[in-house]
Protein backbone atom coordinates (compact mmCIF):
# COMPACT_ATOMS: atom_id res chain seq x y z
CA UNK A 1 0.00 0.00 0.00
CA UNK A 2 1.48 3.57 -0.75
CA UNK A 3 -0.91 6.04 -0.24
CA UNK A 4 0.37 6.37 3.73
CA UNK A 5 4.04 5.75 2.39
CA UNK A 6 3.63 8.29 0.09
CA UNK A 7 3.05 10.85 3.18
CA UNK A 8 4.75 9.20 6.26
CA UNK A 9 8.12 8.22 4.39
CA UNK A 10 8.79 11.60 2.75
CA UNK A 11 6.94 14.50 4.80
CA UNK A 12 8.95 17.22 4.35
CA UNK A 13 9.38 16.53 0.59
CA UNK A 14 5.67 16.12 0.09
CA UNK A 15 4.77 19.48 1.78
CA UNK A 16 6.93 21.43 -0.83
CA UNK A 17 5.56 19.43 -3.04
CA UNK A 18 1.67 20.54 -2.67
CA UNK A 19 2.50 23.95 -3.03
CA UNK A 20 1.96 23.55 -6.50
CA UNK A 21 -0.78 20.51 -6.88
CA UNK A 22 -3.20 18.22 -5.23
CA UNK A 23 -2.62 14.42 -3.99
CA UNK A 24 -5.68 12.46 -3.85
CA UNK A 25 -5.21 8.84 -1.95
CA UNK A 26 -8.04 6.14 -1.46
CA UNK A 27 -7.25 3.17 0.30
CA UNK A 28 -9.77 0.49 1.05
CA UNK A 29 -9.91 -2.68 2.75
CA UNK A 30 -12.90 -5.13 2.37
CA UNK A 31 -13.26 -8.03 4.50
CA UNK A 32 -15.25 -10.66 3.35
CA UNK A 33 -17.66 -13.52 5.15
CA UNK A 34 -14.87 -16.16 4.20
CA UNK A 35 -12.02 -14.29 6.09
CA UNK A 36 -10.47 -12.98 2.73
CA UNK A 37 -10.01 -9.36 1.51
CA UNK A 38 -10.16 -7.20 -1.20
CA UNK A 39 -8.05 -4.11 -1.27
CA UNK A 40 -8.34 -1.31 -3.50
CA UNK A 41 -5.99 1.86 -3.87
CA UNK A 42 -6.48 4.65 -5.84
CA UNK A 43 -3.86 7.45 -6.55
CA UNK A 44 -4.06 10.47 -8.32
CA UNK A 45 -0.92 12.96 -8.22
CA UNK A 46 -1.55 16.34 -10.54
CA UNK A 47 0.38 17.49 -13.27
CA UNK A 48 2.12 20.19 -11.54
CA UNK A 49 3.17 17.84 -8.58
CA UNK A 50 4.92 15.61 -11.52
CA UNK A 51 6.56 18.61 -12.45
CA UNK A 52 7.93 19.74 -9.63
CA UNK A 53 9.06 16.41 -8.61
CA UNK A 54 11.13 15.69 -11.33
CA UNK A 55 12.89 18.79 -10.77
CA UNK A 56 13.44 18.30 -7.21
CA UNK A 57 16.84 16.11 -6.51
CA UNK A 58 15.49 13.26 -4.72
CA UNK A 59 14.46 9.73 -5.74
CA UNK A 60 12.31 7.92 -5.68
CA UNK A 61 10.25 10.07 -7.81
CA UNK A 62 6.49 10.20 -7.31
CA UNK A 63 5.76 8.46 -10.54
CA UNK A 64 7.28 5.31 -10.05
CA UNK A 65 5.54 5.00 -6.99
CA UNK A 66 2.66 3.58 -9.36
CA UNK A 67 4.59 1.77 -12.02
CA UNK A 68 3.58 -1.66 -12.19
CA UNK A 69 6.83 -3.29 -11.27
CA UNK A 70 7.08 -1.24 -7.99
CA UNK A 71 3.19 -2.44 -7.09
CA UNK A 72 4.48 -5.60 -7.68
CA UNK A 73 7.66 -5.20 -5.21
CA UNK A 74 5.14 -3.74 -3.02
CA UNK A 75 2.68 -6.38 -2.92
CA UNK A 76 5.12 -8.98 -1.78
CA UNK A 77 5.71 -6.88 1.46
CA UNK A 78 1.86 -7.02 2.46
CA UNK A 79 1.65 -10.45 3.31
CA UNK A 80 1.70 -14.12 2.31
CA UNK A 81 -0.85 -15.10 -0.11
CA UNK A 82 -1.73 -11.48 -1.40
CA UNK A 83 -1.77 -10.99 -5.17
CA UNK A 84 -2.35 -7.86 -7.78
CA UNK A 85 -5.87 -8.37 -9.52
CA UNK A 86 -5.81 -5.35 -11.39
CA UNK A 87 -4.07 -2.41 -12.04
CA UNK A 88 -4.30 0.23 -14.68
CA UNK A 89 -2.76 3.96 -15.00
CA UNK A 90 -5.09 6.76 -16.58
CA UNK A 91 -3.61 10.08 -17.82
CA UNK A 92 -6.09 13.18 -18.25
CA UNK A 93 -6.57 16.13 -20.38
CA UNK A 94 -5.42 18.58 -17.53
CA UNK A 95 -2.32 16.70 -16.90
CA UNK A 96 -2.73 14.28 -13.72
CA UNK A 97 -2.09 10.63 -13.57
CA UNK A 98 -4.68 8.27 -11.57
CA UNK A 99 -3.48 5.01 -11.22
CA UNK A 100 -6.07 2.14 -9.70
CA UNK A 101 -4.68 -1.03 -8.32
CA UNK A 102 -6.45 -3.85 -6.74
CA UNK A 103 -5.13 -6.31 -4.05
CA UNK A 104 -6.78 -9.68 -3.08
CA UNK A 105 -5.56 -11.84 -0.05
CA UNK A 106 -7.21 -15.21 1.10
CA UNK A 107 -6.16 -14.50 4.69
CA UNK A 108 -6.79 -11.00 6.49
CA UNK A 109 -5.10 -11.75 9.39
CA UNK A 110 -1.76 -12.19 6.84
CA UNK A 111 -2.13 -8.29 5.42
CA UNK A 112 0.23 -6.07 6.57
CA UNK A 113 -0.51 -2.32 5.62
CA UNK A 114 1.66 0.62 5.93
CA UNK A 115 0.96 2.01 9.29
CA UNK A 116 -2.03 4.95 9.49
CA UNK A 117 -2.31 5.71 13.06
CA UNK A 118 -0.07 8.89 13.19
CA UNK A 119 0.38 8.80 16.95
CA UNK A 120 1.54 5.47 16.97
CA UNK A 121 4.88 3.92 15.63
CA UNK A 122 7.20 5.88 13.26
CA UNK A 123 7.09 5.91 9.49
CA UNK A 124 7.03 2.35 7.90
CA UNK A 125 5.48 0.50 10.74
CA UNK A 126 3.11 -1.98 9.61
CA UNK A 127 -0.36 -2.57 11.12
CA UNK A 128 -2.86 -6.15 10.90
CA UNK A 129 -5.87 -6.90 12.11
CA UNK A 130 -6.43 -9.29 15.71
CA UNK A 131 -9.38 -11.17 16.37
CA UNK A 132 -10.62 -12.39 20.00
CA UNK A 133 -13.10 -14.32 20.55
CA UNK A 134 -15.47 -13.26 23.74
CA UNK A 135 -15.95 -16.47 25.36
CA UNK A 136 -17.05 -14.79 29.62
CA UNK A 137 -18.01 -11.27 30.31
CA UNK A 138 -15.77 -9.68 31.63
CA UNK A 139 -16.21 -6.32 30.64
CA UNK A 140 -19.54 -4.36 30.80
CA UNK A 141 -19.00 -4.17 27.09
CA UNK A 142 -18.22 -7.74 26.20
CA UNK A 143 -21.37 -9.68 24.80
CA UNK A 144 -20.20 -13.96 24.62
CA UNK A 145 -20.21 -15.02 21.34
CA UNK A 146 -18.97 -11.94 19.59
CA UNK A 147 -15.50 -10.50 18.53
CA UNK A 148 -13.29 -8.22 19.26
CA UNK A 149 -11.87 -6.95 16.16
CA UNK A 150 -8.93 -4.36 16.40
CA UNK A 151 -6.09 -2.97 13.88
CA UNK A 152 -2.76 -2.71 15.72
CA UNK A 153 0.68 -1.55 14.90
CA UNK A 154 2.35 -4.58 14.02
CA UNK A 155 6.04 -4.32 13.73
CA UNK A 156 8.73 -2.04 12.10
CA UNK A 157 10.70 -2.28 8.50
CA UNK A 158 13.56 -4.74 8.96
CA UNK A 159 16.14 -2.35 8.31
CA UNK A 160 14.98 -0.63 11.49
CA UNK A 161 14.79 2.49 9.33
CA UNK A 162 11.06 3.60 10.98
CA UNK A 163 12.35 3.84 14.61
CA UNK A 164 13.77 7.16 14.20
CA UNK A 165 12.05 9.72 16.03
CA UNK A 166 10.93 13.42 14.45
CA UNK A 167 12.77 16.39 16.63
CA UNK A 168 9.91 18.55 17.34
CA UNK A 169 10.29 22.70 17.27
CA UNK A 170 9.86 23.79 20.61
CA UNK A 171 12.03 27.32 20.72
CA UNK A 172 8.81 29.84 20.84
CA UNK A 173 10.62 31.84 18.22
CA UNK A 174 10.47 28.39 16.24
CA UNK A 175 6.60 28.09 17.14
CA UNK A 176 5.85 31.64 16.18
CA UNK A 177 7.58 30.84 12.90
CA UNK A 178 5.08 27.86 12.38
CA UNK A 179 2.00 30.08 13.31
CA UNK A 180 3.00 32.84 10.90
CA UNK A 181 3.50 30.03 7.91
CA UNK A 182 -0.26 28.53 8.78
CA UNK A 183 -2.09 30.32 6.53
CA UNK A 184 -0.04 29.37 3.64
CA UNK A 185 -0.23 25.77 4.75
CA UNK A 186 -4.12 26.09 4.69
CA UNK A 187 -3.85 27.25 1.39
CA UNK A 188 -1.90 24.39 -0.05
CA UNK A 189 -3.49 21.51 2.00
CA UNK A 190 -6.90 22.60 0.75
CA UNK A 191 -7.22 19.97 -2.48
CA UNK A 192 -5.83 16.98 -0.76
CA UNK A 193 -7.31 14.03 0.17
CA UNK A 194 -6.47 11.05 2.14
CA UNK A 195 -8.52 8.39 3.35
CA UNK A 196 -7.90 4.66 4.35
CA UNK A 197 -11.80 2.99 4.48
CA UNK A 198 -12.01 -0.73 5.95
CA UNK A 199 -15.71 -2.55 5.73
CA UNK A 200 -16.12 -5.56 7.22
CA UNK A 201 -19.48 -7.92 7.24
CA UNK A 202 -21.84 -7.10 9.86
CA UNK A 203 -25.53 -8.36 9.21
CA UNK A 204 -27.01 -5.34 11.35
CA UNK A 205 -26.14 -3.05 9.57
CA UNK A 206 -28.41 -1.92 6.42
CA UNK A 207 -26.80 -3.61 3.45
CA UNK A 208 -24.84 -6.35 5.66
CA UNK A 209 -21.91 -4.18 5.80
CA UNK A 210 -20.04 -1.39 8.66
CA UNK A 211 -17.50 0.99 6.83
CA UNK A 212 -14.88 2.67 9.52
CA UNK A 213 -12.22 5.15 8.29
CA UNK A 214 -9.09 4.49 9.90
CA UNK A 215 -7.99 7.50 8.53
CA UNK A 216 -9.18 10.44 6.76
CA UNK A 217 -8.28 14.18 5.28
CA UNK A 218 -9.89 16.84 3.36
CA UNK A 219 -8.92 20.14 3.12
CA UNK A 220 -12.49 21.24 3.24
CA UNK A 221 -13.44 19.63 6.43
CA UNK A 222 -14.60 21.13 9.71
CA UNK A 223 -13.50 20.84 13.06
CA UNK A 224 -15.67 20.28 16.26
CA UNK A 225 -16.44 23.97 16.41
CA UNK A 226 -17.79 24.22 12.79
CA UNK A 227 -14.79 25.29 11.55
CA UNK A 228 -12.60 24.91 8.70
CA UNK A 229 -9.86 22.44 10.37
CA UNK A 230 -6.58 23.79 8.35
CA UNK A 231 -7.61 27.35 10.34
CA UNK A 232 -7.49 26.17 13.79
CA UNK A 233 -4.26 27.04 15.02
CA UNK A 234 -3.77 25.32 17.74
CA UNK A 235 -4.30 21.80 16.08
CA UNK A 236 -2.84 22.72 13.39
CA UNK A 237 0.22 23.85 15.53
CA UNK A 238 0.37 20.40 16.60
CA UNK A 239 -0.22 18.95 13.27
CA UNK A 240 3.09 20.34 12.08
CA UNK A 241 5.16 19.53 15.12
CA UNK A 242 4.22 16.29 13.67
CA UNK A 243 2.46 15.03 17.23
CA UNK A 244 -0.55 13.36 16.12
CA UNK A 245 -0.58 11.67 19.47
CA UNK A 246 -1.66 15.09 20.94
CA UNK A 247 -5.19 14.96 22.53
CA UNK A 248 -6.02 18.38 21.09
CA UNK A 249 -6.13 17.28 17.42
CA UNK A 250 -8.44 14.18 18.76
CA UNK A 251 -10.89 16.79 20.76
CA UNK A 252 -11.62 18.64 18.14
CA UNK A 253 -12.76 16.80 15.75
CA UNK A 254 -16.56 15.83 15.54
CA UNK A 255 -16.93 12.05 16.02
CA UNK A 256 -19.97 10.61 14.53
CA UNK A 257 -20.82 6.69 14.49
CA UNK A 258 -19.77 5.79 11.46
CA UNK A 259 -16.98 8.86 10.53
CA UNK A 260 -16.40 11.77 12.20
CA UNK A 261 -17.34 14.91 10.40
CA UNK A 262 -14.11 16.00 10.08
CA UNK A 263 -10.71 14.99 9.69
CA UNK A 264 -10.68 10.89 10.99
CA UNK A 265 -7.14 10.45 12.76
CA UNK A 266 -6.95 7.41 15.28
CA UNK A 267 -3.96 7.83 17.04
CA UNK A 268 -2.83 4.18 18.01
CA UNK A 269 -4.94 1.97 16.39
CA UNK A 270 -8.94 1.15 16.01
CA UNK A 271 -11.06 -2.10 17.80
CA UNK A 272 -14.85 -2.51 17.13
CA UNK A 273 -17.43 -5.48 18.51
CA UNK A 274 -19.02 -7.60 15.71
CA UNK A 275 -20.93 -10.54 15.15
CA UNK A 276 -18.69 -13.68 13.88
CA UNK A 277 -18.51 -14.09 10.40
CA UNK A 278 -18.99 -17.46 9.17
CA UNK A 279 -15.29 -17.95 8.93
CA UNK A 280 -15.04 -16.52 12.39
CA UNK A 281 -17.43 -18.80 13.75
CA UNK A 282 -16.34 -21.90 12.49
CA UNK A 283 -12.80 -20.77 14.09
CA UNK A 284 -13.29 -19.91 17.27
CA UNK A 285 -16.99 -20.82 18.51
CA UNK A 286 -17.44 -23.98 16.40
CA UNK A 287 -17.70 -26.84 19.05
CA UNK A 288 -17.65 -24.90 22.18
CA UNK A 289 -20.78 -24.68 24.70
CA UNK A 290 -23.68 -22.32 24.05
CA UNK A 291 -22.81 -20.87 27.26
CA UNK A 292 -19.58 -19.55 25.64
CA UNK A 293 -20.90 -18.87 22.48
CA UNK A 294 -20.84 -22.02 20.45
CA UNK A 295 -23.10 -24.68 18.63
CA UNK A 296 -22.82 -27.43 21.36
CA UNK A 297 -24.74 -27.86 24.15
CA UNK A 298 -23.24 -26.89 27.98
Amino acid sequence: MIGMRLLRGAFPAILALLAVGCLQVDVHVEMHDDGSATITERVRLSRQLLELDERIDREPKLAEFIERANIDRRAGTMGDGLEVTGHEVEEFEDGSVESRTTYAIPDITNLRLVNPFLGRGCAGHNIRIHFSPIYERIHSYHVIGEIMMSWRVHEGPEDGGGDEEFSRLTKPSDLQTLRNMLPVIADLLTDVEVTFRFTYPHPARHGGTETAHLFSFKGDELDAHGRRFLENEEVMLRVLQLDFDAGLIADNIRAGRRRPTGPAFNRRGWNQRIPPTTHLFDQYYKGRPKSQGGDQPD
